[in-house]
């Protein structure tokens, strides 16, 4: 844990010198190899949430940071969480994985009419997407967001969220 200290004490210089790219590469750099630790070798959730509010203040605008910090606060700070995706979402309406993470935050919140809410939005901004780039869905992603339609319909978010 001392080197993860240390590799976000380097961020934070490099961001006080002026290099934000570097730190924000750095952090990014960090939070990947937390991921990829094995269950009982990741760093404590304050260590996370340092790197993640680090970055966070670094690029305020970022949404993809704004989605990693929601995601690290459920489930216990639901309401916190929902408070940081709603502002990634002010930022880019359209966010794919914005809409993402809030169907995620309202589902864990057992909100569950806001959660098939959030997901019918993301399921018509994915078609939107593939629309507007003139893409043509293949009959195996067809099949997956009808299915995806499906399980929402009959209230089956976790299995929606999977497919």
């Amino acid at each position: 844990m001392a080197l993860d200290d240390e590799r976000i004490l380097h961020a934070e210089r490099r961001a006080r010198d002026g290099e934000t790219a570097a730190a924000r590469d750095l952090l990014w750099q960090l939070l990947s190899d937390f991921s990829k630790r094995a269950r009982d070798e990741e760093p404590p959730l304050a260590l996370r949430r340092r790197a993640l509010e680090l970055l966070s203040a670094i690029a305020p605008e970022d949404v993809d940071v704004a989605c990693a910090c929601a995601r690290i606060l459920l489930p216990d700070k639901v309401e916190e969480a929902l408070g940081v995706i709603r502002s990634a979402l002010r930022l880019s309406p359209r966010s794919i994985p914005a809409m993402r993470v809030l169907a995620e935050v309202h589902r864990v919140g057992e909100q569950e009419d806001k959660a098939v809410e959030a997901y019918d939005g993301l399921l018509r901004a994915c078609r939107e997407a593939i629309g507007q780039r003139g893409g043509v869905l293949s009959d195996v992603d067809e099949k997956r967001l009808s299915d995806v339609d499906l399980y929402m319909k009959y209230g089956l978010l976790e299995k929606a969220e999977e497919h």
